[in-house]
């Protein structure tokens, strides 16, 4: 008796694909779906519920896509995935929720996945702000389940696990107008990253909503000298109140310029960053900012990617995990 695995392996697709054609659930390209039947026809395959059991029970390879920015960043003297970052946190969830599951995982580059998807996984994560419509559009040609984490791309309709930092910035930005900040400006990254935008939406709007005037200033949250880009923002603009900051190493990198310039905190400049990193809470003075639950995030990105593996809740959703903001010693 033929098996979905020799299905899968003489249509040249995954066992995943070969179940979406026989449910009738998730897309398959005609293409393909035209090549899985011819097969099962030729094989006589009868799907059973003994072989779906076995299905369910495959250790799966799951391949976590970062981009060379995000692992040279976060990176720990060359070693593994093992720094004080955002992402390393999220992958601690993706790695230990794998683990439950009996999946294995693995970190992969994105600009090699560029050239050439990795055959050897069932699945990926795709991890970033790095990641654009045209990866979308390439990991969907290979037909394995696919989510991505820490990004939405409007229009795609593909799943995606972010947080909400629309709610978080309004709490925060809300809270540092009632202590009497006026003048705040906001320091983002790249508006391409679902996670900036997000912030950068919510700072605008609370600030209008309080009949204050938005000041925004892009900048590259990795590269950028912020011992360069204050003071030119400071000369065009004024000494402000307060900054908010895109993330918190941002932040961090500002404290630091702050320190070094003479500026008080909070006494001369209120300062607010996002995501309750690893060090917010040590650095003197401790840092008010906005918590993202990144362990929390890995682990609903491994579970949807399960869900896809066995087809579970196969159209496409957008989790979005909740943030909350946290009042320190940087501002009033």
């Amino acid at each position: 008796m033929s098996s979905i695995n020799e299905v899968a392996k003489l249509a040249g697709v995954s066992t995943a694909t070969v179940s979406r054609v026989i449910s009738g659930k998730g897309y398959v390209s005609e293409k393909t779906k035209a090549i899985v039947l011819k097969v099962i026809e030729e094989l006589d395959y009868t799907p059973s519920k003994t072989a779906s059991g076995l299905a369910r029970r495959k250790n799966f390879k799951i391949g976590v896509v970062f981009s060379n920015r995000i692992l040279n960043y976060e990176k720990n003297d060359g070693h593994d995935f093992l720094g004080d970052g955002f992402y390393t946190t999220v992958f601690k969830g993706i790695k230990e929720k794998a683990s439950k599951l009996n999946m294995t995982v693995s970190i992969l580059v994105l600009e090699e996945q560029r050239k050439r998807i990795d055959s050897d996984y069932d699945a990926f994560l795709l991890i970033g702000g790095d990641i654009s419509v045209e990866d979308v559009t390439l990991f969907r040609e290979n037909q394995k389940p696919f989510i991505l984490v820490d990004q939405h791309l409007k229009g795609c309709s593909v799943d995606s696990i972010v947080s909400n930092g629309y709610d978080g910035t309004v709490s925060c930005v809300s809270h540092l107008i009632e202590k009497g900040y006026r003048k705040i400006f906001h320091i983002h990254g790249p508006l391409l990253h679902y996670g900036f935008k997000d912030r950068y939406e919510g700072y605008r709007d609370t600030m209008k909503q309080y009949g204050f005037f938005p000041r925004t200033f892009l900048c590259d949250d990795i590269k950028d000298d912020f011992d360069v880009l204050l003071p030119q923002i400071f000369k065009h603009e004024g000494v402000p109140d307060c900054i908010f900051a895109g993330n918190d190493s941002m932040a961090k990198k500002i404290l630091a310029y702050f320190s070094k310039s003479g500026f008080r905190v909070p006494e001369d400049i209120g300062l607010a960053g996002f995501d309750d990193a690893i060090f917010a809470s040590t650095i003197s003075p401790s840092l008010s900012t906005v918590k993202v639950y990144r362990y929390e995030m890995g682990d609903l990105a491994t579970e949807r990617i399960r869900q896809l593996l066995y087809d579970e809740n196969i159209h496409p959703v957008k989790i979005s995990l909740h943030t909350s903001f946290i009042k320190r010693d940087s501002c009033l």
